[in-house]
């Protein structure tokens, strides 16, 4: 064999060990080998198909025990080498598990040893009773503070009383379609979250839940709502989160301060509404009329602002209301006495409508009315200037 074609097989043999060399070293190639040794953590270390760092999952699968150790060495082994924790909880959840895993994290994240953003899994797990209570402290200054994401499971009936009473930085709640209550103090201050979906199946909301709710563009309401706790819905004035309109049609009690700074188009209250307490109704909206239902009896004081023109029947027995309201039509057909301090308003012309009141009945005197509503204490009163009888405010 001449000298230049074995030159030539030598060059050729040298080429393509470097090139399966350089194929087996090239960092862009994603092998799979970069594994943290964690076995529970169900991700590989490396990113995902968006380029984006994905969180250590570390599962509990019960099972396994919830207690310190378990959970410690759960940690330890991610390595911390993502960008935040998913802690995802699968199997059957005591309430001593909870109590467990809350002082747990609670401990580490308060004392520095853990300083990533959480994410709570609780897709796969179940409760007993099908009802969580009494999870995360009222401090805000452990793990809650550090909650971007919560998910409960389908199964979840009840969220009881202090359930992440303090949570300013989630930006995620995933609300099942089974749950029917959310008891008082759960997820307050939630001062990140833009988008609050309340299931259909919520019956009951407890006091001062979803309250500082500074954020919230998007907020949906269950037809299914009952009752609302006072403090319930408390919005930042500055951003005003914005509703079509708040129709609840069954219902039956509205604790004090349930909406503020809401904006919205319309209210129509349901025929099933028994009471609504102190400064209920603060919110902004486009809609000047306000009908009362026969079935509430009391209207307190600073609830209903800004609606000009207000619709009474004569099973209303008290009235403390201020701010706005210009135009009252009332179905009753006489000067009834009625509780509370009445009406007062700012300034422009008051007027009276009394439809059932014809001309020519004995209560058709104007000077009858005059008194009817007005603001005993205030000097902001409710006095009208026009009273119509037998007719109603032209509709637009």
């Amino acid at each position: 064999m001449n000298i230049k074609k074995l030159l030539y097989i030598l060059f050729i043999c040298i080429m393509f060990i470097a090139s399966c060399n350089n194929k087996i070293n090239d960092p862009t190639q994603n092998t799979g080998g970069n594994d943290s040794g964690n076995n529970d953590s169900g991700n590989d270390n490396g990113n995902n198909n968006n380029g984006q760092i994905e969180p250590t999952v570390i599962n509990i699968n019960l099972g396994e025990k919830i207690d310190d150790a378990t959970l410690t060495e759960k940690f330890n082994n991610s390595k911390n080498q993502y960008n935040k924790y998913q802690l995802t909880i699968v199997g059957d959840v005591t309430a001593e598990d909870l109590k467990t895993l809350d002082i747990f994290l609670f401990n580490k994240y308060y004392k520095g040893e853990y300083t990533l953003p959480l994410i709570l899994d609780f897709k796969k797990a179940n409760f007993e009773n099908n009802t969580i209570s009494e999870f995360g402290s009222s401090s805000g200054i452990g793990y809650e503070s550090y909650l971007e994401k919560i998910t409960f499971p389908d199964t979840l009936r009840t969220i009881g009383k202090n359930v992440l009473e303090s949570v300013p930085n989630l930006k995620e709640l995933n609300l099942p379609d089974s749950l029917i209550s959310i008891g008082d103090l759960s997820f307050t201050n939630i001062e990140q979250l833009e988008k609050l979906i309340i299931p259909d199946s919520v019956m009951s909301i407890g006091n001062s839940v979803f309250s500082k709710s500074d954020l919230i563009k998007e907020l949906k309401l269950p037809k299914s709502l009952r009752t609302v706790g006072f403090g319930s819905f408390i919005f930042n004035a500055t951003y005003m989160s914005v509703l079509d309109e708040i129709n609840l049609p069954n219902l039956t009690y509205i604790g004090s301060g349930s909406f503020l700074n809401i904006r919205t188009k319309k209210v129509i209250l349901p025929e099933t509404l028994i009471f609504v307490d102190y400064n209920a109704f603060n919110v902004s909206t486009s809609d000047t009329e306000l009908r009362i239902p026969k079935s509430l009896k009391r209207i307190e004081e600073q609830s209903f602002y800004y609606h000009k023109t207000l619709y009474l029947y004569d099973t209303i027995e008290y009235i403390n209301m201020s701010k706005g309201t210009e135009t009252v039509v009332y179905y009753g057909t006489e000067p009834k006495t009625i509780l509370g301090s009445g009406l007062w308003m700012y300034g422009g012309i008051a007027r009276l409508y009394l439809p059932n009141v014809k001309e020519g009945d004995p209560n058709a005197d104007p000077v009858l009315w005059e008194t009817f509503l007005l603001d005993k204490n205030s000097i902001y009163k409710f006095y009208p200037q026009y009273i119509y009888f037998g007719t109603e405010p032209a509709q637009n």
